[in-house]
């Protein structure tokens, strides 16, 4: 619970070339495609209102729930030789985008992840339960997407009592080139995932200490 609502999150993963491979609404679905596709090569920023509009049209969010948009292409394809064939739970994913040296790992989980839940979170109104979706999405949705989503969830699953879920929209994609999740993807064991769990923490509880101070700011 935060701030005593009751709040569902759904974490979704995608990746932008396969976005024409999902079920859309037929009047709008070539307008949604179209700008996935555009969007991909070379990389351009999505609409504002595109990843609100396909969850929408998917049938997957209600148009009133908020949702978080989370571009995770900055970061360069952290899988490198033979854990490309892992998907984004993998440790050495983790560790690639925690590592970046293209991206700051600490100030994008920050501003552009856990900042925008807060808020997303925050705004509905009263005490309502109420649902708040994050897409994440790169090119393919295996790595840097499914990494994110992956340090998102422990993060709430650690530091908030919300309701979680989580869904893959390009899973059935995996199939060709990674092994769609194994138990080496799926252990906690290795201690690069420990530090990028524990990365993504600080970097939450940032995010935190800025948004209650500037709430506390408002209401003086």
């Amino acid at each position: 619970m935060y701030g005593n609502k009751s709040v569902t999150i759904c974490v979704w993963t995608l990746g932008l070339r396969f976005a024409g491979k999902l079920t859309l609404a037929p009047e709008n679905r070539e307008a949604l495609v179209r700008e996935a596709l555009r969007c991909v090569a070379p990389i351009r920023p999505v609409p504002a209102d595109w990843p609100a509009a396909l969850l929408v049209s998917g049938g997957y969010a209600s148009p009133q729930d908020p949702t978080v948009a989370i571009d995770t292409r900055p970061f360069k394809d952290p899988a490198k030789g033979n854990s490309g064939r892992h998907v984004g739970f993998h440790a050495c994913v983790l560790d690639g985008l925690v590592q970046s040296r293209c991206q700051d790992f600490g100030v994008f989980f920050k501003e552009q992840v856990w900042a925008p839940i807060l808020e997303a979170v925050a705004a509905a109104p009263g005490h309502a339960p109420h649902t708040v979706h994050v897409l994440s999405f790169c090119t393919s949705g295996r790595h840097r997407s499914v990494g994110i989503a992956s340090l998102i969830w422990e993060v709430a699953h650690q530091t908030t009592q919300w309701d979680l879920k989580m869904d893959h929209l390009s899973a059935g994609e995996w199939w060709h080139g990674t092994c769609s999740g194994c138990q080496e993807c799926h252990s906690r064991q290795d201690r690069r995932k420990a530090n990028a769990f524990a990365a993504a923490l600080a970097a939450a509880a940032k995010a935190r200490q800025t948004f209650d101070a500037r709430r506390l700011a408002a209401r003086g």
